[in-house]
């Protein structure tokens, strides 16, 4: 340890309330920008979570009409080291059902098998029961149970059959806009044409010539009967489970679709950093086929492309780290230009013996740097723990205004960016708040030392106030609003604000700021 380091150390020790003034500055500055980054990354968490809950993990879908590259496709894309989780969903057919049943659940129950894990990619969730194991099994939504009287363990035959496209004596083909169009960009939409004697899939919306005025009518052919054993049930028609003609139904296993069947491939990926590099990728492993995009959860992510959203929290981030920064540099500065005040008869005698202007001045940032240390660790487990007890106390009441999504709850997330963002953003406020002290100190020469502190010279209307303010005549006679107001000691406050101007003015920058 040097002597300038021994110095140091020493002055503070020396200067223990004044120290634990400081340390306590730089913790509330790390406390506060810890609470604002924290909070934005549990309300980011917040979000992500709710998302996977109700639609899975699955960053892009892909629909494929014709299956006879399907199997290749999925081999390539199994192959691609890009690809983390790979999920499809089969088309059956569709149940045909009761008058009563239409008006409860749609024109007919799409029936779905499945390849993958359908829980964690789709965000498929059983309130009741289990998933279907084999082809004989059957998920139903819970409507079934509640309006039908139908419960596990009961067996349901269905007619199931393909919906074919007729003609109503209209156009001979009509086209139609996507129907799982992206919301976020409606320009990006594709269209399909529908002609008579086409088979419809469950993504096709239903068609009757009488109610819509397209030309089409649709019927349901070459049905079959078959019989499932209802094995579970569930309450939440997420993304996935809502077709464009009802809730649908899954099972497991089944025949092979045959080429004019129609499947959607979902796929989650890893090492993308824009939506435009994810839908490049489907493309590429699933070339002609329709591509949708998984928006909300790439947003979450901070990885799509439309920043509209995040743009707003990032200026409210932005905006409020400033000013905590701003209003912890005039705080902070206060403490060290007062320690440096009291200190210049010292300096000045170490620069007479010999210590050169950058000593002086390290001497004064490793002080600063001495707080930080001690006062950043402190600030973050403060901010932390303030986040949580407020996160603990509040959470159900913003998880319920935010809107209830399964066992999804507001709590804290901290990520380590944000212990080294604020690590750093406190550090810089800490060297910026002692810059000026650390050239004040670095100034200081024996000559000054013998002078009173400059922090306290009065200025010249300070002293001319004072004396006229000292005579007899004049001296309690009770002027201004402060003196109104708070009598003698108001009058000996203003008079005492008004011998330093600079440190008045400096004290209401802070409040201000605070």
């Amino acid at each position: 340890m040097n002597v300038m380091t021994n110095f140091t150390t020493k002055s503070l020790r020396a200067n223990k309330a004044r120290t634990i003034v400081t340390i306590i500055g730089v913790a509330l500055a790390a406390a506060l920008l810890t609470a604002v980054l924290t909070s934005y990354t549990s309300l980011t968490s917040f979000l992500y979570r709710g998302e996977v809950e109700t639609s899975g993990t699955w960053m892009v879908k892909v629909q494929v009409e014709d299956t006879n590259t399907l199997a290749s496709d999925l081999e390539h894309a199994q192959d691609d080291p890009s690809i983390t989780d790979i999920t499809t969903l089969y088309d059956l057919g569709f149940a045909e059902l009761t008058q009563k049943q239409k008006q409860r659940f749609g024109p007919y129950l799409p029936i779905l098998t499945y390849e993958g894990d359908i829980e964690t990619t789709l965000g498929i969730h059983t309130s009741e029961g289990r998933l279907p194991e084999n082809e004989n099994e059957i998920l139903l939504f819970d409507g079934w149970q509640s309006s039908q009287g139908v419960n596990i363990g009961d067996k349901v035959t269905l007619q199931v059959g393909e919906r074919i496209a007729q003609d109503a004596g209209g156009s001979s083909s009509v086209e139609f806009g996507e129907i799982d169009a992206d919301e976020d960009d409606p320009s990006a939409a594709k269209t399909y044409t529908i002609t008579p004697g086409m088979q419809l899939n469950y993504s096709m919306g239903y068609h009757d010539a009488r109610v819509d005025g397209t030309g089409l009518d649709e019927t349901l052919e070459n049905k079959q009967a078959k019989t499932y054993t209802v094995v579970g049930f569930y309450d939440r028609l997420g993304y996935a489970m809502y077709s464009a003609v009802g809730p649908v139904a899954i099972t497991a296993g089944g025949q092979t679709p045959t080429p004019a069947s129609f499947a959607e491939v979902y796929l989650t990926m890893s090492g993308v950093q824009n939506t435009e590099e994810v839908q490049d990728n489907a493309e590429a492993l699933f070339p002609g086929d329709r591509v949708e995009l998984h928006n909300g959860l790439l947003r979450y992510m901070g990885i799509s492309s439309d920043a509209s959203i995040w743009t707003t929290f990032y200026g409210l981030v932005l905006i409020l780290s400033i000013v905590i920064i701003v209003a912890c540099i005039s705080l902070i500065f206060n403490a060290f230009a007062i320690s440096v005040a009291e200190r210049k008869s010292q300096f000045g005698l170490l620069s007479s013996v010999g210590a050169t202007r950058r000593q002086l001045r390290r001497a004064v940032v490793l002080e600063a740097l001495v707080v930080a240390v001690v006062g950043i660790p402190l600030g973050l487990l403060v901010g932390i723990g303030g986040c949580a007890i407020t996160f603990a106390a509040l959470g159900p009441a913003i998880t319920k205004m935010m809107g209830n999504v399964g066992d999804v709850t507001f709590g804290l997330s901290v990520d380590p960016w944000v212990i080294l963002a604020t690590t750093v953003l406190t550090l810089v406020t800490v060297l910026l708040s002692v810059w000026i002290p650390a050239k004040r100190a670095s100034r200081a020469n024996i000559i000054d030392s013998l002078k009173s502190s400059g922090g306290s010279q009065a200025s010249k209307r300070g002293k001319r106030l004072a004396a006229s303010a000292t005579i007899p005549a004049r001296l309690w006679k009770s002027r201004g609003i402060s003196g109104r107001l708070f009598g003698i000691g108001g009058k000996l406050a203003a008079i005492n604000r008004k011998r330093g101007t600079t440190k008045g003015k400096t004290a209401a920058v802070s409040l201000a700021l605070a």
